[in-house]
């Protein structure tokens, strides 16, 4: 049925009213709530029904990047409701993680998601050895899953302030993407990390270039925006900065982070009120049990300069 449906958005994009993948999202989601089956009935039904549905998906080149990462993550909020981080996950769960990593490899919340049910306290630990053992320790139902590891592991170096050794993990990250996916290009996460970890350890211009590389292969939003983001704070293109600032937002209007990279660049530019308004905004839509010390900076610059006007 569902590829008969692909068919039909095919045939007729206006009679479909969902796109493949979010029906595909829906319909794994609706699977795991089928209370009326035993449980123990319950969960190789859905496993099989969600293979089913990767296996059709696989299949029809109609459904988009986009269309395929709804999919995937359906799937992962479905592993996600079976059990809290932390608490272990049983089979079920486990495979429905393997299957979002089918329909999208390049999905990375799905390998960070699922790395942090077996590691509820992400934040590194003081001792490397221990952070990469605790990592090794963890099982995979598909070595494709193993890909995203090294990225948590680059980043808690980049916050331990091991900078080298964050860019080491980011290249064992790509070079197990090469392994499983050859001649494909990594996801955008692996372009930010390996930024990330560059600009941790002062080589802002090779941070750039990781960017712009990654974008050469995904107009990924989150990339656009850190592009951005580093072009101001580096003293770069401004009017550049602000086209990505708007490009991303294009894309996520209510992302708190990228509105907080807006107010920056129009800060830079010297326009103080105008990017408080960005600040604020960034501010309403963020977590309220989350503090931001960075946000919390540049409204402090904003206003700072405001006065300074006056």
């Amino acid at each position: 049925a569902f590829s008969d449906y692909v068919a039909l958005a095919l045939r007729r994009p206006g009679a479909a009213p969902a796109t493949p993948g979010e029906l595909f999202a829906r319909l794994a989601a609706a699977a795991l709530e089928a209370d009326a089956l035993p449980a123990v009935e319950r969960a190789p039904r859905v496993a099989a029904l969600a293979e089913a549905l990767a296996d059709a998906a696989e299949r029809a080149p109609v459904i988009d990047a986009l269309a395929r990462r709804d999919a995937a993550a359906g799937l992962v909020a479905a592993a996600n409701a079976r059990g809290a981080p932390g608490a272990g996950m049983d089979g079920l769960s486990m495979r429905l993680f393997e299957l979002a990593v089918r329909v999208d490899p390049a999905f990375e919340d799905a390998y960070a998601t699922y790395l942090g049910h077996f590691l509820p306290k992400i934040l590194p630990q003081k001792d490397d050895e221990t952070w990469r053992a605790a990592i090794a320790a963890v099982p995979v139902p598909t070595p494709a899953l193993r890909f995203g590891f090294p990225i948590v592991e680059a980043t808690a170096h980049s916050l331990c302030g091991n900078f080298d050794a964050a860019t080491n993990a980011v290249g064992l990250a790509g070079r197990v993407w090469n392994a499983q996916f050859p001649g494909a290009p990594p996801p955008p996460a692996w372009f930010a990390a390996l930024s990330e970890a560059l600009l941790h350890g002062g080589r802002t211009n090779a941070a750039l270039r990781a960017l712009e590389d990654g974008l050469v292969f995904s107009p990924d939003p989150s990339l656009r925006n850190n592009l951005a983001y580093l072009l101001a704070d580096a003293g770069g293109d401004l009017e550049r900065a602000l086209a990505l600032a708007d490009e991303a937002l294009a894309a996520r209007p209510l992302e708190p982070a990228f509105l907080d990279t807006l107010g920056w660049i129009l800060f830079k530019r010297g326009q103080p009120a105008d990017a408080l308004a960005a600040f604020h905004k960034a501010l309403e839509l963020s977590d309220e049990d989350e503090d931001d010390p960075e946000m919390a900076a540049h409204i402090q610059a904003a206003v700072d300069a405001l006065k300074s006007n006056d």
